[in-house]
């Protein structure tokens, strides 16, 4: 459904290291306790990528393309 209007997930694979360009697709989150997690004070950390949390969605593709949702990830040093 979401694709028909030209909406498209999208991730960030485990391993990788965040950069600077990335800030805008990736949201960093923390793991408080018993499963459940929430945004890092910091919203945007360069690191490596431990596990994807949630995919991201954007609209259009390219340098146009609108961020609906941010990829949330956890990254070493957040919790690793």
């Amino acid at each position: 459904m979401l694709a028909v209007g030209g909406v498209e997930s999208f991730q960030v694979e485990p391993g990788t290291f965040l950069s600077l360009k990335q800030r805008k697709e990736v949201q960093v989150v923390s793991r408080k306790g018993w499963g459940t997690s929430q945004y890092s004070e910091y919203p945007f950390q360069p690191g490596e990528v431990v596990k994807v949390v949630r995919p991201g969605y954007r609209a259009g593709s390219g340098e146009h393309a609108i961020i609906l949702r941010k990829v949330e990830v956890l990254i070493r040093g957040v919790d690793a």
